[in-house]
């Protein structure tokens, strides 16, 4: 979770600090592909450098041990270090623990599964899954990393944020999409727009074909959105007052998780 002490130092003016960004952009894109590996032209390409500099920086990471790189494709992978410091944040700890029991509840009483995810600047990392009823793998593992007006648990921190940050965030998730010459851009605005309306996060179906996903905000001590609670299920679409109710009890759950954190 970002602490007022990180937020402060993310708006000071940058100087000299600029292969410390670009190492920490080329990480962020290979934790985002954690299960098939990143390849160097890929990394290239996204993090916008040029394949030499790139290459020096991936060369330096796996010396470091932050990643690892597998010998049957020459693809790129989080590596040992990465998770060995991870361990040693203790905010996150404290998350799993007070999130553990109200999601377990929470995916036995509706019949599905119920993520934690975290903010992660632009991006919304998953950081535990429970299953009461099977969702495909593929939806979601602790770890996987997506951009947050990518996805409903995204859209939940979304909605409750300043409405400059969430455009400016919104605006450069599109963007990248119409570069990649992406098709999904109306499906993703119409979930922005259903998502703002109900005053969560929402996926109908139609953009994780047949799954519905609600999610909604966990605040943090100074009020500001740092995680979300997202119950996904395959039964729907559901009518809209059976979404409403789930929110509810996403909420009711968060509050909880607040309360606890806050002891």
């Amino acid at each position: 979770m970002q602490s007022r002490s990180q937020a402060q130092a993310q708006a000071q003016p940058r100087s000299g600090t600029q292969s410390v960004e670009r190492a920490i952009r080329v990480l962020r894109e290979v934790a985002a592909r954690h299960e098939s590996g990143a390849r160097l032209t890929d990394l290239a390409q996204r993090c916008e450098l040029d394949m030499g500099t790139t290459r020096r920086i991936l060369a330096c990471l796996v010396r470091e041990r932050m990643l690892n790189q597998r010998d049957t494709d020459r693809r790129y992978l989080p590596g040992p270090l990465l998770f060995e410091l991870g361990l040693t944040a203790p905010s996150y700890r404290c998350l799993l623990d007070a999130c553990r029991a109200p999601m377990e509840e929470l995916a036995r009483r509706l019949q599905g599964a119920a993520f934690v995810y975290v903010r992660s600047g632009a991006d919304a990392t998953c950081l535990a899954r429970h299953d009461h009823v099977t969702i495909a793998s593929a939806w979601a593992q602790p770890g996987t990393r997506k951009p947050i007006a990518s996805l409903a648990a995204g859209i939940a921190m979304l909605v409750e944020m300043r409405r400059a940050e969430a455009d400016s965030l919104v605006k450069e998730y599109l963007r990248r999409l119409q570069a990649a010459g992406d098709d999904r851009i109306e499906e993703r605005r119409r979930m922005l727009r259903r998502s703002r309306q109900f005053g969560f996060g929402l996926s109908d179906g139609k953009v994780a074909h047949g799954l519905v996903a609600v999610a909604v905000a966990v605040r943090d001590a100074h009020g500001e959105p740092f995680a979300s609670l997202c119950f996904v299920s395959a039964d729907g679409p559901y009518a809209d007052n059976r979404l409403q109710r789930i929110a509810i009890a996403l909420r009711e759950q968060a509050g909880f998780i607040r309360t606890a954190l806050a002891e």
